[in-house]
């Protein structure tokens, strides 16, 4: 997140963090999350709307890692790259290695989130913005391919 984010309220995100990889979040309860934090149930109102809205958070900020982690591997794809084979060839390595056995979980997880979109307006349009995010880097990161002539031109970013 590119602001400060209120202590109190990364206390409660880091425990509704502990707690999904415990249980479902279909699972917790506000008592649960406060029991985890050590932080008062007026507190948590001041920085959250209800539950869903803490628990919709604290699942974005997880994507958000997942979206600035990719972004920075294709960044530094194109730094590294002399030939536009060399991109081809980081993009089946970064491909290869988010296939691996041992990311199902990560995988799983997006695909929950998406879901989760699905069949919530407000997460929607949380995740909607967060998108754009990674859309708008993206882009920014062809037209620099596009610019060393490793993409070709005529293809809008």
């Amino acid at each position: 997140m590119s602001r400060e984010t209120h202590p109190t309220k990364t206390k409660l995100i880091e425990a509704t963090t502990a707690l999904l990889k415990r249980h479902k979040s279909a699972e917790l309860s506000v008592d649960m999350v406060l029991a985890e934090s050590n932080i008062s149930k007026g507190s948590l109102y001041h920085h959250f709307e209800d539950l869903e809205d803490l628990i919709e958070v604290t699942l974005l900020a997880r994507y958000a890692k997942w979206v600035d982690i990719n972004v920075v591997t294709m960044s530094s794809i194109l730094v590294n790259a002399r030939s536009s084979k060399d991109i081809y060839m980081g993009l089946v390595e970064v491909t290869e290695r988010s296939q691996d056995r041992n990311l199902s979980k990560e995988r799983f997880f997006r695909a929950e989130v998406l879901a989760k979109a699905n069949s919530s307006p407000r997460f929607a349009k949380k995740l909607q913005n967060l998108q754009q995010q990674l859309t708008d880097s993206l882009t920014d990161l062809i037209r620099e391919a596009q610019e060393k002539n490793y993409y070709d031109k005529s293809n809008d970013p």
